[in-house]
């Protein structure tokens, strides 16, 4: 999912990473994802928790969504449209959930 910024003062310079997730339990997956998204070099915007957004509500299973950028700021737009960054995001994606799997593995 890509995030947008509101037409208030500044809504172009908004920018960063976020993931978001409803229930506590989700909140390792979250922040795994997160700490990895932050590795490829975009701005702290946030693990976010308590999140009521539809797909995350009343889940058996670990869910999160992630905000991968904002669509309405040009440099974040600009990486998201980059198929090499959409490659390098996806793999980070995947190792936030593999270091998940092994964390409650152990």
């Amino acid at each position: 999912h890509a995030n947008s910024g509101g037409s208030g003062r500044g809504f172009l310079k908004t920018s960063g990473t976020s993931t978001y997730y409803q229930q506590k339990h989700n909140y390792l997956v979250a922040k795994l994802v997160y700490d990895q998204l932050l590795k490829l070099g975009w701005g702290e915007f946030g693990c976010v928790g308590n999140f009521s957004y539809y797909p995350l509500r009343n889940n058996r299973m670990p869910s999160m969504l992630v905000e991968q950028a904002f669509m309405s700021s040009p440099y974040d737009e600009s990486r998201l449209l980059d198929p090499k960054y959409q490659e390098e995001e996806a793999k980070a994606i995947v190792t936030g959930i593999e270091d998940f799997l092994n964390k409650v593995k152990e």
